[in-house]
């Protein structure tokens, strides 16, 4: 990423699992599929979330790359976070 700015502008969907069969994780059904927002906007969601919670969560960036919950936190984590 480029600067600090830029990674509060990049575009992803932050979704939740639902279901577990096995060890595949079950896709959001079609209608809970959003367009891809700037991370500004959709992480606050995650931030408010409970930590059990927040483990259900996963962001995926429009160009693929996805993160885990502990991905997340620590992208949040800097003093310097919006959230």
């Amino acid at each position: 990423m480029d600067s600090e700015q830029d990674i509060w502008d990049r575009r992803g969907t932050l979704t939740r699992t639902h279901d577990q069969i096995g060890s595949a994780v079950v896709p959001p059904l079609p209608e809970e599929r959003v367009e891809p927002r700037p991370l500004r906007e959709i992480l606050g969601a995650f931030q408010s979330a409970s930590p059990v919670e927040r483990e259900h969560f996963t962001l995926i960036l429009e160009n693929g790359e996805a993160f885990s919950a502990d991905d997340i936190s620590q992208l949040l984590a800097p003093a310097d976070s919006p959230f």
